[in-house]
């Protein structure tokens, strides 16, 4: 008897473990799904030189995240120091490097062009889509 009731409970034990890793399973699944939605940066460059200004570009289907990384000009101590200017849905303005951030709210096109005293400048910023789970129809039936 005390055999038998043994067997049970291992067995009862196998079922609830492999109940539990079935689940987390479709948990990591539906991380990957949403994972693989996710829209990758984008870099941006303008530079400024002896032919003149040349921005950066790019479109964008929604609200994007835009970060000022680098602004550099020819000259060691230059005043006013290199920035990113950014023009975007929404956003018009100036950002210091290498944190400056601002937001899009929608689709458009985003232009970055540098500032800065100098012969040459030169200037990246990184574009980021924001897509929200509701857009994409992954957070349906949760």
């Amino acid at each position: 008897m005390k055999g038998n009731l043994f067997i049970v409970i291992a067995c009862l034990s196998i079922a609830v473990f492999v109940l539990a890793q079935s689940d987390i399973q479709a948990q990591d699944k539906g991380k990957k799904t949403m994972k693989d939605t996710k829209i990758p940066a984008r870099i941006i460059t303008a530079t400024v030189g002896k032919m003149g200004q040349h921005p950066g570009t790019v479109a964008t289907s929604g609200p994007a995240k835009i970060v000022c990384l680098k602004a550099i000009s020819n000259l060691p101590n230059p005043q006013p120091k290199a920035t990113c200017f950014v023009q975007a849905p929404g956003y018009s303005g100036t950002l210091d490097p290498p944190r400056g951030e601002a937001s899009a709210s929608g689709a458009g096109t985003i232009i970055l062009i540098c500032n800065g005293q100098g012969d040459f400048l030169r200037c990246s910023a990184r574009v980021q889509e924001i897509h929200s789970l509701s857009s994409s129809g992954l957070d349906s039936g949760r």
